[in-house]
């Protein structure tokens, strides 16, 4: 026998010991960690939070200033001459540089006229650039110049802002743009009138581009100056995100987030920027915490393996010197051995096994002889049961014979009945025939036969002969038919035999059974099927079952039906026997096919009709027979039969 490794008791204490002082060690290592790593994220989450608000107000106060700026540079002079008069002015173009140079997320600044046609430009390379996906803007802002005040539109058109950065940045390369949306501010030039002052006229407006790549990459840098590499900017929020999708890093887990609102004036749609801290960059100093003191919990777990392994050795040495022992007296060694054992509890396990193998002793020799004595009792009864099974074996086959020659008896006196019919029949015609012939002799030999008298005589003879010849061949086709099924019940060679036609054959043998029975037999199946098989069984089947269905089955004062239908598959016959008698209780079912089981044994039953049956289907045919009822339904009894019995 071999034993499993792991459930040795050597290997279960050191686990146990080892165990005992590992889980409290782990279980104390995990939650420092815990404590750790929830300490670094709530610190680096309040520094989120502190320069989340801090960048927010720096955006703000920008974006304040650039409208300050741009109310103040609205209202210069030369600025609004120059919209109005729709010439060059250099000292507006100085001023507007002056202004996209204070706010570098302004990438272009327009000075148009009431037309909405640019007078000045910066950067000069954006004269390339037309205002076409402004227009509706421009024409709606200065199609009501009593309500013209500063605003900001969002603009979302690709191919717009994929023409801007190819103007502003064709000295540099830009890897990716980080966002399709772009802030558009206007900002209205008014002249009034010198004589008086309430006279105003909308002349022009200031146009500025401000793509949110540009506000988002400035935030970014600005963090980075601040120090603060762990924290990003991961998205700009107006409704939706501003940012491409994938610029966004705000449905990631890499990063602890927190949303900011902005309080910008002249904006009506809410804007909120969304900061993050890498967490694996916050938690790199408690990964290297968490790394020093798993290689602490590692050598302490070094240290208690070795401690466990010497105390288990110490504590399982005893206990082998036991399974020795025990070893010892499963082999029938039953010489006293003194053991040396450290604990008292172990000494007496010792003295129990010394008693218990004096016990063995003494038990085996008293039943040694208690075996022998009841082997010659077995050898005994076994030698009388042989015997009487041997007998009850010929017993139950010469009944078994004895059922056949006794069924085969009663066909013989079936059908010698049926032969007395037509043989007295034709005996009585003869008799009329002898006597037609004496009176025909008669009357030749007194001459008196006359024509008429001649005629009649032949009239007579005739029908006599018709009626002896009808009835001996009816008597010829009984006897032919008695012969072919007895011969086929007494013989066990194969042959072949169209099986629709014998079935008939064998009806017409067993009509003396029923003839005192309203009985009526249906047979359907392929009238050509020829089997190559072995008649005399179909017919010991058959006639059992249509037996035993009159027998047990019928009221002789009813009218009663049986079906018998076959039909084959690929390589079986299949036969279905259906009658409508009073059918077969649940228990009795289960014993149908039982040796000797009947329940009309006082009206003479032998019990042996379908055991004959089953054995006959299962044994000669190869075949299998179920069956099934339902009481004052009658019985039915499947057979599947190979096609090709075995010889």
């Amino acid at each position: 026998m071999q034993f499993n490794r792991g459930r040795s008791l050597r290997g279960t204490l050191s686990w146990i010991i080892l165990s005992a002082a590992l889980i409290p060690t782990l279980l104390t290592s995990y939650y420092l960690i815990d404590r750790f790593q929830r300490v670094a994220e709530e610190t680096a989450f309040s520094s989120l939070k502190l320069t989340a608000n801090v960048l927010a107000n720096d955006i703000e106060r920008a974006y304040q200033l650039l409208f300050a700026s741009l109310h103040n540079t609205s209202q210069d002079p030369d600025v609004i001459y120059a919209a109005y008069t729709g010439v060059f002015g250099p000292k507006a173009k100085l001023k507007l540089a002056a202004l996209s140079e204070m706010h570098p997320a302004a990438y272009g600044i327009f000075l148009v006229d009431k037309s909405g046609w640019p007078v000045e430009v910066v950067p000069t390379s954006f004269e390339l650039l037309p205002l076409d996906p402004l227009n509706s803007e421009i024409e709606q802002f200065f199609a009501d110049p009593v309500n013209a005040t500063q605003k900001i539109t969002d603009l979302n058109d690709v191919a717009y802002l994929d023409r801007i950065f190819s103007l502003k940045e064709k000295d540099r390369k830009i890897i990716s743009r980080t966002s399709d949306h772009m802030f558009v501010v206007y900002s209205p030039l008014w002249v009034s009138a010198v004589d008086r002052a309430e006279a105003h006229e909308l002349v022009g407006a200031i146009i500025v581009l401000l793509p949110v790549h540009a506000i988002f990459e400035n935030a970014n840098t600005l963090l980075k100056q601040a120090g603060s590499g762990q924290i990003e900017m991961l998205d700009i929020l107006s409704d939706d995100s501003l940012l491409r999708l994938e610029a966004q890093h705000i449905a990631t887990d890499d990063f602890r987030t927190i949303q900011i609102p902005l309080k910008l004036s002249h904006q009506h749609t809410p804007i909120e920027i969304v900061m993050g801290i890498d967490r694996s960059q916050a938690l790199a100093s408690v990964k290297d915490l968490e790394l020093q003191q798993w290689t602490i919990v590692s050598i302490l777990a070094l240290l208690f393996a070795g401690i466990a392994l010497f105390a288990s050795r110490r504590l399982v040495k005893p206990l082998l010197k036991i399974s020795g022992l025990v070893e010892r007296y499963a082999k029938a060694d039953y010489h006293a051995q003194t053991l040396k054992l450290p604990f008292i509890e172990l000494q007496r396990i010792a003295l129990v096994l010394d008693q218990m193998a004096e016990r063995i002793q003494d038990d085996q020799r008293e039943l040694e002889m208690r075996v022998a004595s009841r082997t010659r009792e077995l050898q005994t009864t076994n030698e009388e049961l042989t015997s009487t099974m041997e007998r009850l074996r010929a017993t139950q086959d010469q009944l078994v014979e004895a059922e056949k020659m006794s069924q085969l008896g009663q066909l013989v006196a079936g059908v010698a009945h049926e032969i007395n019919t037509p043989v007295g029949v034709s005996v009585t015609a003869a008799t009329l025939l002898q006597d037609e012939m004496t009176q025909l002799n008669k009357a030749a030999g007194e001459n008196q036969l006359t024509r008429s008298g001649l005629e009649q005589h032949i009239d007579k003879t005739t029908q006599c002969a018709e009626m002896i010849l009808s009835n001996l061949n009816r008597a010829a086709e009984l006897i032919r038919n008695f012969k072919e099924v007895a011969v086929d019940q007494s013989s066990e060679q194969k042959r072949f035999f169209v099986l629709l036609d014998y079935i008939k054959d064998l009806l017409t043998s067993l009509s003396p059974e029923f003839k005192n029975h309203k009985v009526e037999i249906t047979t359907t199946g392929d009238e050509s099927l020829t089997l190559n098989s072995y008649p005399g069984a179909f017919s010991q089947v058959l006639t059992n079952m249509i037996v035993n269905s009159v027998r047990h089955g019928f009221d002789p004062q009813q009218q009663h039906h049986i079906s018998i239908h076959f039909h084959t598959d690929t390589e079986n016959l299949i036969l279905d026997y259906q009658d409508d008698g009073k059918g077969v209780e649940e228990k009795a079912l289960k014993r149908l096919f039982d040796p000797f089981y009947t329940t009309r044994r006082a009206s003479g039953g032998t019990g042996l009709g379908l055991h004959i049956v089953y054995n006959v289907v299962r044994q000669k045919l190869g075949g299998t027979i179920q069956a099934s009822s339902q009481i004052g339904h009658g019985v039915r009894f499947q057979l599947t039969l190979p096609l090709n019995p075995p010889d």
